[in-house]
Protein backbone atom coordinates (compact mmCIF):
# COMPACT_ATOMS: atom_id res chain seq x y z
CA UNK A 1 0.00 0.00 0.00
CA UNK A 2 1.50 3.25 -1.17
CA UNK A 3 1.44 6.65 0.50
CA UNK A 4 -0.43 8.51 -1.86
CA UNK A 5 -3.28 6.24 -2.54
CA UNK A 6 -5.39 9.50 -3.05
CA UNK A 7 -4.89 12.98 -3.73
CA UNK A 8 -7.86 14.11 -1.74
CA UNK A 9 -5.80 16.31 0.63
CA UNK A 10 -8.26 17.44 3.42
CA UNK A 11 -11.13 17.96 1.48
CA UNK A 12 -11.52 14.96 -0.57
CA UNK A 13 -14.72 12.52 -1.48
CA UNK A 14 -13.32 9.58 1.23
CA UNK A 15 -15.70 8.07 3.20
CA UNK A 16 -15.65 8.65 6.75
CA UNK A 17 -11.97 7.85 8.27
CA UNK A 18 -11.51 7.50 12.09
CA UNK A 19 -7.95 10.01 12.61
CA UNK A 20 -5.77 9.37 14.68
CA UNK A 21 -6.51 9.06 18.39
CA UNK A 22 -9.60 6.97 18.02
CA UNK A 23 -11.55 9.62 16.43
CA UNK A 24 -11.62 11.44 19.41
CA UNK A 25 -13.70 14.83 19.49
CA UNK A 26 -11.93 18.18 17.98
CA UNK A 27 -10.55 20.14 20.87
CA UNK A 28 -11.29 23.75 18.84
CA UNK A 29 -11.32 24.93 15.22
CA UNK A 30 -8.41 26.54 13.30
CA UNK A 31 -8.67 28.27 9.97
CA UNK A 32 -6.26 27.78 7.55
CA UNK A 33 -5.65 30.70 4.66
CA UNK A 34 -3.94 28.50 2.83
CA UNK A 35 -6.89 26.42 1.83
CA UNK A 36 -8.17 28.67 -0.64
CA UNK A 37 -10.25 31.75 -0.78
CA UNK A 38 -13.42 29.09 -0.54
CA UNK A 39 -15.35 31.57 1.23
CA UNK A 40 -16.84 30.98 4.87
CA UNK A 41 -16.51 26.86 4.40
CA UNK A 42 -13.23 26.38 3.46
CA UNK A 43 -9.99 25.71 5.76
CA UNK A 44 -11.59 24.58 8.63
CA UNK A 45 -10.14 21.83 10.60
CA UNK A 46 -8.88 20.79 13.99
CA UNK A 47 -5.90 21.28 16.28
CA UNK A 48 -5.70 17.69 17.09
CA UNK A 49 -5.83 16.92 13.24
CA UNK A 50 -3.73 19.56 12.55
CA UNK A 51 -0.76 18.00 15.51
CA UNK A 52 0.11 15.33 13.89
CA UNK A 53 -0.58 16.34 9.90
CA UNK A 54 2.32 18.76 10.13
CA UNK A 55 4.58 15.80 10.56
CA UNK A 56 3.66 14.36 6.98
CA UNK A 57 4.69 14.84 3.81
CA UNK A 58 2.05 14.07 1.36
CA UNK A 59 0.59 15.62 -2.00
CA UNK A 60 -1.42 18.33 -1.90
CA UNK A 61 -5.07 18.26 -3.08
CA UNK A 62 -3.80 20.05 -6.40
CA UNK A 63 -0.13 18.70 -6.87
CA UNK A 64 1.84 17.19 -9.62
CA UNK A 65 -0.46 13.97 -11.27
CA UNK A 66 3.28 12.41 -12.72
CA UNK A 67 3.31 9.16 -11.75
CA UNK A 68 5.14 8.31 -8.02
CA UNK A 69 8.15 7.05 -7.76
CA UNK A 70 7.91 3.67 -5.87
CA UNK A 71 7.96 4.21 -2.04
CA UNK A 72 8.23 8.19 -2.46
CA UNK A 73 5.59 8.76 0.17
CA UNK A 74 5.36 5.73 1.89
CA UNK A 75 4.67 5.87 5.75
CA UNK A 76 7.87 4.93 7.20
CA UNK A 77 9.30 7.69 5.10
CA UNK A 78 7.30 10.36 7.64
CA UNK A 79 8.55 12.29 10.35
CA UNK A 80 5.59 11.13 12.01
CA UNK A 81 6.20 7.73 12.09
CA UNK A 82 10.00 7.58 12.42
CA UNK A 83 9.60 9.90 15.59
CA UNK A 84 6.98 6.99 17.16
CA UNK A 85 9.34 4.30 15.94
CA UNK A 86 12.02 6.19 18.07
CA UNK A 87 9.98 5.78 20.91
CA UNK A 88 8.38 9.35 21.15
CA UNK A 89 7.97 10.16 25.32
CA UNK A 90 7.85 6.47 25.63
CA UNK A 91 4.82 6.15 23.31
CA UNK A 92 4.34 2.22 21.82
CA UNK A 93 1.43 1.93 19.24
CA UNK A 94 -0.41 -1.72 19.43
CA UNK A 95 -0.99 -3.07 15.91
CA UNK A 96 -4.30 -1.68 16.08
CA UNK A 97 -2.97 2.09 16.18
CA UNK A 98 -0.07 1.13 13.38
CA UNK A 99 -2.78 0.02 10.86
CA UNK A 100 -5.07 2.98 11.90
CA UNK A 101 -2.13 5.27 11.35
CA UNK A 102 -0.60 3.88 8.63
CA UNK A 103 -3.84 3.43 6.96
CA UNK A 104 -4.82 7.59 7.54
CA UNK A 105 -1.36 8.55 5.86
CA UNK A 106 -2.15 6.25 2.53
CA UNK A 107 -5.52 8.00 2.45
CA UNK A 108 -3.26 11.22 2.18
CA UNK A 109 -4.49 12.68 5.85
CA UNK A 110 -7.79 13.27 5.13
CA UNK A 111 -10.12 15.17 7.85
CA UNK A 112 -13.68 15.80 6.31
CA UNK A 113 -14.91 12.94 4.87
CA UNK A 114 -18.05 13.93 3.13
CA UNK A 115 -18.55 17.01 1.27
CA UNK A 116 -21.44 17.74 4.02
CA UNK A 117 -19.42 17.82 6.68
CA UNK A 118 -17.31 20.97 4.83
CA UNK A 119 -20.24 23.20 3.19
CA UNK A 120 -22.79 22.04 5.43
CA UNK A 121 -25.99 19.86 4.35
CA UNK A 122 -27.77 22.99 2.98
CA UNK A 123 -24.77 23.51 0.45
CA UNK A 124 -24.94 19.97 -1.19
CA UNK A 125 -28.17 18.37 -0.57
CA UNK A 126 -29.30 19.08 -4.24
CA UNK A 127 -26.22 17.62 -5.95
CA UNK A 128 -25.93 14.99 -3.09
CA UNK A 129 -29.54 13.85 -4.25
CA UNK A 130 -28.92 14.44 -7.96
CA UNK A 131 -25.84 12.06 -7.70
CA UNK A 132 -27.62 9.93 -6.03
CA UNK A 133 -30.50 9.69 -8.55
CA UNK A 134 -28.14 8.89 -11.44
CA UNK A 135 -25.93 6.32 -9.92
CA UNK A 136 -29.28 4.55 -9.27
CA UNK A 137 -30.77 4.80 -12.88
CA UNK A 138 -27.24 4.07 -14.93
CA UNK A 139 -25.22 2.33 -12.71
CA UNK A 140 -27.79 0.60 -10.51
CA UNK A 141 -25.74 1.69 -7.68
CA UNK A 142 -27.76 2.36 -4.07
CA UNK A 143 -24.86 4.41 -1.95
CA UNK A 144 -25.15 7.24 -0.59
CA UNK A 145 -21.66 8.57 -0.08
CA UNK A 146 -22.56 11.49 2.33
CA UNK A 147 -24.64 9.08 4.84
CA UNK A 148 -22.22 9.25 7.92
CA UNK A 149 -23.64 5.67 9.46
CA UNK A 150 -23.22 5.42 13.38
CA UNK A 151 -20.49 4.11 14.48
CA UNK A 152 -19.70 2.83 18.09
CA UNK A 153 -17.35 3.91 20.15
CA UNK A 154 -15.19 1.88 22.60
CA UNK A 155 -14.10 3.41 26.03
CA UNK A 156 -10.71 4.84 25.51
CA UNK A 157 -8.48 3.24 28.18
CA UNK A 158 -5.23 5.73 27.85
CA UNK A 159 -2.40 3.58 28.77
CA UNK A 160 0.38 5.63 30.87
CA UNK A 161 3.87 5.46 29.07
CA UNK A 162 6.54 2.86 31.21
CA UNK A 163 9.68 5.09 32.35
CA UNK A 164 12.10 5.24 30.57
CA UNK A 165 14.80 2.36 31.60
CA UNK A 166 18.12 3.18 33.29
CA UNK A 167 21.01 4.29 30.65
CA UNK A 168 23.44 1.95 30.25
CA UNK A 169 26.63 3.32 30.11
CA UNK A 170 28.80 0.82 28.47
CA UNK A 171 32.24 1.70 26.69
CA UNK A 172 31.86 3.57 23.92
CA UNK A 173 34.56 2.56 20.84
CA UNK A 174 38.05 4.88 20.63
CA UNK A 175 39.91 5.93 17.56
CA UNK A 176 43.74 6.43 17.04
CA UNK A 177 44.17 10.60 16.32
CA UNK A 178 40.60 11.37 16.86
CA UNK A 179 38.32 13.35 16.97
CA UNK A 180 40.69 16.51 15.69
CA UNK A 181 39.67 20.54 14.90
CA UNK A 182 39.71 22.20 11.47
CA UNK A 183 43.42 23.18 11.88
CA UNK A 184 44.50 19.38 11.31
CA UNK A 185 41.90 18.68 9.12
CA UNK A 186 43.42 21.11 6.68
CA UNK A 187 46.55 20.34 7.45
CA UNK A 188 45.88 16.49 6.50
CA UNK A 189 44.19 17.31 3.48
CA UNK A 190 47.57 19.39 2.28
CA UNK A 191 49.58 17.12 3.30
CA UNK A 192 47.89 14.71 0.07
CA UNK A 193 49.31 17.68 -1.97
CA UNK A 194 46.67 18.24 -4.45
CA UNK A 195 43.14 18.52 -2.97
CA UNK A 196 41.06 20.16 -5.18
CA UNK A 197 39.87 19.05 -8.43
CA UNK A 198 37.25 19.92 -11.75
CA UNK A 199 35.56 17.30 -14.06
CA UNK A 200 34.27 18.96 -17.35
CA UNK A 201 31.15 18.05 -18.04
CA UNK A 202 30.56 19.98 -20.79
CA UNK A 203 28.88 23.35 -22.41
CA UNK A 204 30.30 25.06 -19.26
CA UNK A 205 29.18 22.79 -16.20
CA UNK A 206 31.47 21.52 -13.90
CA UNK A 207 31.85 19.41 -11.08
CA UNK A 208 34.19 20.15 -8.03
CA UNK A 209 35.86 17.82 -6.32
CA UNK A 210 37.74 17.60 -2.58
CA UNK A 211 39.93 15.32 -1.77
CA UNK A 212 39.22 13.35 2.29
CA UNK A 213 42.27 12.16 3.47
CA UNK A 214 42.10 8.45 5.09
CA UNK A 215 41.98 8.20 8.99
CA UNK A 216 39.58 7.07 12.02
CA UNK A 217 36.49 8.01 13.82
CA UNK A 218 33.91 6.77 15.72
CA UNK A 219 30.31 6.71 14.18
CA UNK A 220 27.47 7.89 15.82
CA UNK A 221 26.05 4.50 16.18
CA UNK A 222 29.22 4.44 18.24
CA UNK A 223 31.45 2.03 16.19
CA UNK A 224 34.84 2.27 15.50
CA UNK A 225 35.29 3.28 11.27
CA UNK A 226 38.44 3.25 9.81
CA UNK A 227 38.81 5.09 6.11
CA UNK A 228 41.55 2.99 4.40
CA UNK A 229 42.72 5.48 1.98
CA UNK A 230 41.85 8.94 0.70
CA UNK A 231 38.77 9.30 -1.34
CA UNK A 232 37.24 12.16 -3.69
CA UNK A 233 33.96 13.86 -2.91
CA UNK A 234 31.86 15.85 -4.70
CA UNK A 235 31.68 19.86 -2.43
CA UNK A 236 28.29 20.21 -3.11
CA UNK A 237 25.01 18.05 -4.20
CA UNK A 238 24.53 17.41 -7.77
CA UNK A 239 22.53 19.67 -9.24
CA UNK A 240 19.69 19.10 -11.30
CA UNK A 241 21.78 21.26 -14.65
CA UNK A 242 24.99 18.72 -13.54
CA UNK A 243 23.06 15.23 -13.72
CA UNK A 244 20.81 17.09 -16.96
CA UNK A 245 24.97 16.68 -18.97
CA UNK A 246 23.66 12.93 -18.24
CA UNK A 247 20.14 12.88 -18.31
CA UNK A 248 18.55 15.64 -20.31
CA UNK A 249 15.45 14.31 -19.97
CA UNK A 250 15.19 13.91 -16.13
CA UNK A 251 12.73 16.12 -14.14
CA UNK A 252 12.93 16.50 -10.73
CA UNK A 253 9.18 18.27 -10.92
CA UNK A 254 7.92 19.66 -7.37
CA UNK A 255 7.42 19.22 -3.85
CA UNK A 256 4.02 19.77 -3.42
CA UNK A 257 2.27 22.45 -1.31
CA UNK A 258 -0.63 21.08 1.77
CA UNK A 259 -3.07 23.29 0.37
CA UNK A 260 -4.79 23.95 -2.47
CA UNK A 261 -1.86 25.48 -5.31
CA UNK A 262 -4.78 26.73 -8.28
CA UNK A 263 -2.66 25.39 -11.11
CA UNK A 264 0.70 25.96 -9.21
CA UNK A 265 1.83 22.32 -8.87
CA UNK A 266 4.18 22.95 -5.78
CA UNK A 267 7.53 24.51 -4.73
CA UNK A 268 9.96 24.07 -7.40
CA UNK A 269 12.89 21.52 -7.00
CA UNK A 270 14.08 21.50 -11.17
CA UNK A 271 15.46 24.63 -11.42
CA UNK A 272 19.05 24.54 -12.56
CA UNK A 273 21.07 24.94 -9.15
CA UNK A 274 18.91 23.16 -7.38
CA UNK A 275 19.67 19.71 -6.00
CA UNK A 276 18.53 16.85 -8.42
CA UNK A 277 16.07 14.13 -6.27
CA UNK A 278 13.75 11.62 -7.63
CA UNK A 279 16.57 9.81 -8.96
CA UNK A 280 16.46 6.40 -8.23
CA UNK A 281 20.04 4.18 -6.95
CA UNK A 282 19.95 2.47 -10.18
CA UNK A 283 19.85 5.50 -12.15
CA UNK A 284 22.55 7.32 -9.49
CA UNK A 285 25.39 4.35 -10.02
CA UNK A 286 24.67 4.91 -13.86
CA UNK A 287 25.26 8.31 -13.60
CA UNK A 288 28.60 7.72 -11.76
CA UNK A 289 29.64 5.48 -14.17
CA UNK A 290 29.15 7.87 -16.77
CA UNK A 291 31.52 10.61 -14.99
CA UNK A 292 33.94 7.49 -14.80
CA UNK A 293 33.86 7.59 -18.48
CA UNK A 294 33.77 11.63 -18.72
CA UNK A 295 36.65 11.98 -16.41
CA UNK A 296 38.77 10.23 -18.76
CA UNK A 297 42.53 11.50 -18.03
CA UNK A 298 41.72 11.82 -14.24
CA UNK A 299 41.99 8.63 -13.89
CA UNK A 300 38.83 8.04 -11.48
CA UNK A 301 36.42 5.49 -10.74
CA UNK A 302 33.30 7.33 -9.46
CA UNK A 303 30.43 5.39 -7.11
CA UNK A 304 27.86 6.67 -4.69
CA UNK A 305 30.14 6.75 -1.11
CA UNK A 306 29.39 3.98 1.93
CA UNK A 307 28.01 4.95 4.80
CA UNK A 308 31.56 5.50 6.44
CA UNK A 309 32.97 7.37 3.79
CA UNK A 310 29.67 10.36 4.18
CA UNK A 311 29.80 10.00 7.92
CA UNK A 312 33.85 10.71 8.10
CA UNK A 313 33.64 13.79 5.40
CA UNK A 314 30.78 15.30 7.30
CA UNK A 315 32.17 15.31 10.75
CA UNK A 316 35.82 16.55 9.04
CA UNK A 317 37.12 15.46 12.13
CA UNK A 318 34.48 16.53 14.93
CA UNK A 319 33.26 13.78 17.24
CA UNK A 320 29.69 16.37 17.93
CA UNK A 321 26.51 16.12 15.93
CA UNK A 322 28.15 18.48 12.85
CA UNK A 323 31.26 19.89 12.04
CA UNK A 324 31.24 23.19 13.18
CA UNK A 325 30.25 21.88 16.93
CA UNK A 326 26.50 21.11 18.68
CA UNK A 327 23.14 21.70 17.97
CA UNK A 328 23.40 25.42 19.81
CA UNK A 329 25.94 26.14 17.52
CA UNK A 330 25.64 28.87 14.78
CA UNK A 331 25.29 27.00 11.75
CA UNK A 332 24.77 30.19 9.38
CA UNK A 333 27.79 30.49 7.70
CA UNK A 334 28.06 26.97 7.02
CA UNK A 335 24.73 25.31 6.34
CA UNK A 336 21.14 25.89 5.83
CA UNK A 337 19.15 23.69 8.51
CA UNK A 338 15.77 24.02 9.76
CA UNK A 339 15.37 27.29 11.41
CA UNK A 340 12.56 30.16 11.41
CA UNK A 341 13.03 30.75 7.71
CA UNK A 342 10.68 27.77 7.25
CA UNK A 343 8.14 30.06 7.43
CA UNK A 344 8.88 31.08 4.28
CA UNK A 345 7.21 27.58 3.03
CA UNK A 346 4.33 29.64 4.04
CA UNK A 347 3.36 30.57 0.72
CA UNK A 348 0.22 32.83 -1.44
CA UNK A 349 -1.30 29.35 -3.12
CA UNK A 350 -1.41 31.02 -6.15
CA UNK A 351 1.91 31.77 -6.42
CA UNK A 352 5.16 29.05 -6.55
CA UNK A 353 7.51 30.38 -3.50
CA UNK A 354 6.04 34.46 -2.82
CA UNK A 355 5.67 33.87 1.48
CA UNK A 356 2.17 35.18 2.78
CA UNK A 357 1.73 37.87 4.67
CA UNK A 358 1.58 37.55 8.45
CA UNK A 359 0.70 33.71 7.92
CA UNK A 360 -1.52 32.15 11.38
CA UNK A 361 0.13 29.29 12.86
CA UNK A 362 -1.83 26.66 10.87
CA UNK A 363 -0.12 28.18 7.57
CA UNK A 364 3.24 28.62 9.13
CA UNK A 365 2.81 24.75 9.88
CA UNK A 366 6.38 23.16 9.06
CA UNK A 367 7.90 22.07 12.22
CA UNK A 368 11.25 24.00 13.87
CA UNK A 369 12.53 24.88 17.07
CA UNK A 370 15.58 26.65 15.93
CA UNK A 371 15.79 30.64 15.55
CA UNK A 372 16.34 32.45 12.29
CA UNK A 373 19.99 32.36 11.13
CA UNK A 374 20.81 34.00 8.17
CA UNK A 375 23.26 32.15 5.76
CA UNK A 376 25.66 33.53 3.29
CA UNK A 377 23.20 34.12 -0.06
CA UNK A 378 25.81 32.74 -2.16
CA UNK A 379 26.71 29.28 0.01
CA UNK A 380 24.73 27.11 -1.80
CA UNK A 381 24.39 24.85 1.75
CA UNK A 382 23.10 21.38 2.36
CA UNK A 383 20.33 20.31 4.36
CA UNK A 384 21.01 18.14 7.87
CA UNK A 385 24.79 19.82 7.31
CA UNK A 386 25.88 17.27 5.10
CA UNK A 387 27.70 17.05 1.51
CA UNK A 388 27.02 15.19 -1.26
Amino acid sequence: MTSAAARGGSVGLLRRTTLPGGGLPCLCARRSAHSGNGGGDSGHFSVAYHAPNRYVRRSGIESDIHMLAAMEYHASTTELVQMLRAGHHGVRLDEEAWDRLTTWIDLNCPYHGTWGELFGSRGVERQAQRRLDLLKRYANVDVNDEEIPPTPQAKVQPVAPQPPAPARNAPRAKARGWPFGADEAKRRQAALGTHEKTIDLGEGVKLQLACVPAGEFVTGAGAAARIDKPFWLGTCEVTNQQYARFDPLHDSRVEPKHGYQFGVHGYPANRPAQPVVRVSWRRAAAFCQWLTRRAGAAGLNFALPTEAQWEWACRAGSAGPFSYGGFEADFAKLANLGDATLSQFATNPYTEDQPMRNPNRFDDWVPKDAPQKKPRPDRRAVASGTLN
